[in-house]
């Protein structure tokens, strides 16, 4: 049995297109190596409210730590908090001359 079938039908003839080149160690060293340089290309935005950063987090599989990006804002507007109030409060707790609707 070949992969392609495995694949989406719609996706087979785009996926045809392609080469298939051999996946080696050999070769997966280099198309990653080339995967990371096509990625130093790509322009970084500039988004002066977000604060980006790296952290490591320890594996628990006992692996390298894992390398995690975070994006937080710098500026926020917290929500204020409204009081908001329902018509119908008084006859649901059992007020307003209809003391059974609280049970």
């Amino acid at each position: 049995m070949s992969t392609i079938e495995l694949v989406d039908p719609e996706l087979r003839e785009a996926l045809a297109q392609w080469p298939l080149l051999p996946l080696t160690a050999e070769s997966l060293t280099r198309r990653r190596a080339d995967a990371l340089e096509l990625l130093g290309t790509v322009p970084k935005p500039n988004l002066p409210d977000i604060a980006t950063g790296e952290i490591h987090v320890e594996s628990a599989f006992g692996a390298k730590p894992i390398r995690v990006l975070t994006y937080r804002p710098v500026t926020f507007r917290r929500p204020t908090a409204r009081h908001l109030t329902h018509p119908w409060r008084g006859l649901r707790d059992g007020r307003a001359g209809n003391e059974g609707c609280g049970k």
